[in-house]
């Protein structure tokens, strides 16, 4: 039998998917889950810190970090991961995944939020697209 690995879990929107992915890789894992909230805009920063400390506690304890989604959320992670040598996974399930100027989708419209997202996605060591049609 496979060790069980310790899992960091950061995602920015607790929904049934999430709580789903969360649930299934409890099974044989232990999974310690992080919430990215920014439900308001100039609280980000904030979050950044509360993330930082989170991962500088938890990183040395872990064996593989995931987020779900690139973007804001993912960030941190990432560069935590290169710096400690940690797997980093990242799940791309659409707005991280797409660029559409007419409609105003996706992440890299947005200056900031896109470069959170390209970086994020530039250091992680698994890209994990949910269809692929995320795949180029």
């Amino acid at each position: 039998m496979e060790k069980i690995k310790n899992i960091l879990y950061f995602y920015p929107l607790s929904t049934t998917f999430i709580l789903r992915d969360i649930e299934i890789l409890s099974k044989n894992n232990n999974v310690i889950p992080y919430e990215f909230k920014i439900k308001v805009k100039w609280k980000t920063p904030f979050e950044f810190i509360k993330q930082f400390f989170f991962l500088a506690i938890k990183i040395r304890k872990i064996d593989v970090i995931m987020s779900h989604f690139a973007g804001y959320n993912s960030l941190l992670p990432a560069i935590f991961g290169k710096i400690f040598k940690k797997p980093c996974l990242i799940i791309v399930a659409g707005n991280d995944g797409s660029k559409f100027i007419d409609f105003n989708y996706g992440n890299y419209t947005k200056k900031l939020l896109g470069y959170c997202t390209g970086k994020s996605l530039q250091l992680a060591t698994h890209i994990l697209p949910v269809h692929e049609s995320l795949v180029y």
